[in-house]
């Protein structure tokens, strides 16, 4: 997918000519704009760079270990000629000595157009195809198996050295590697519960239990509604909810919360410890 940055322009009116065919501001732009355009040269009048944010299709090393080897994807803009406007994908590689990882970004050169001027041209020659670009860029030490993050994305070899995306369940993007299961201990529930179980990041954590990977904890969601700068809490004790949870990876999942006395939903649960829950009162 390709983001337009501050290349792109608003939209514009289209005009018409004399005769009566339409005109717009970029009509005279061409393919051949960019032919021999090099990643230092100025941009040429009418055209731009976007960011090339999930475009790269395959990653590795080169055979001397310094050079990063990308097929990434761009997707050219009908011009009012009816060339695919788009030129090579081009990118810089920072590498600052982290034994654990280097940095990429990566960019397309694409003609400034407005909604107007897109819709003109590829209504009358249709949209011009996704094609792959190949690039090499150049490494200051060798990558030496090296996470990549190109464009924010992370990116890790595998044992044969080929890379791939970083992504849950099976890779962690923070680390680059597998994640962790979730803990009752070191604050991880905690932290879980006030992230994905929508109680509000200053709601107060009560009464908590863990057991065999399964949770039950209890949430004064109505202290996180206005929490005092000093003094009692107004609102504390108003509403306060029972979740029950269960451990992943990495995070921990909230399979139902309750206000009624003992187990509640997850009392027809044979896998659920009752021993959590069975003697909590209503809330």
């Amino acid at each position: 997918m390709l983001l337009a940055g501050a290349a792109c322009s608003s939209a514009e009116t289209v005009s018409t000519s004399a005769a009566g065919a339409p005109s717009t501001p970029n009509d005279s732009l061409s393919a051949s704009d960019i032919d021999g355009w090099q990643p230092d040269d100025e941009l040429p009048p009418g055209w731009g760079s976007a960011v090339a944010q999930d475009a790269v299709r395959s990653m590795r090393a080169s055979a001397d270990d310094r050079q990063l080897v990308m097929a990434v994807a761009v997707s050219p803009k009908r011009l009012a000629d009816g060339t695919c406007g788009t030129g090579p994908a081009v990118g810089r590689v920072t590498d600052e000595g982290n034994p654990q990882l280097i940095w990429a970004n990566l960019s397309v050169l694409l003609p400034n157009l407005t909604f107007d001027e897109v819709q003109l041209w590829e209504g009358e020659f249709g949209a011009c195809p996704t094609a792959d670009s190949a690039l090499e860029l150049e490494i200051g030490a060798p990558l030496s198996g090296r996470d990549v993050v190109v464009n924010k994305i992370r990116w890790v070899a595998d044992a044969d050295g080929a890379y791939g995306v970083c992504e849950l369940p099976d890779c962690d993007p923070e680390t680059g590697a597998a994640p962790a299961t979730a803990a009752c201990e070191g604050g991880s529930l905690t932290a879980d519960i006030r992230t994905y179980a929508d109680v509000g990041s200053h709601a107060s954590i009560g009464e908590k239990r863990c057991q065999d990977g399964w949770a039950m904890v209890e949430v004064d969601i109505g202290a996180g509604a206005c929490p005092a700068d000093e003094g009692a809490n107004p609102c504390a004790g108003r509403r306060i909810d029972r979740l029950f949870l269960k451990v992943g990876v990495p995070h921990w999942e909230v399979l139902a919360r309750t206000r009624e006395a003992g187990c509640g939903p997850v009392a027809s649960n044979p896998d659920f410890p009752k021993v959590l829950c069975e003697d909590r009162p209503a809330l």
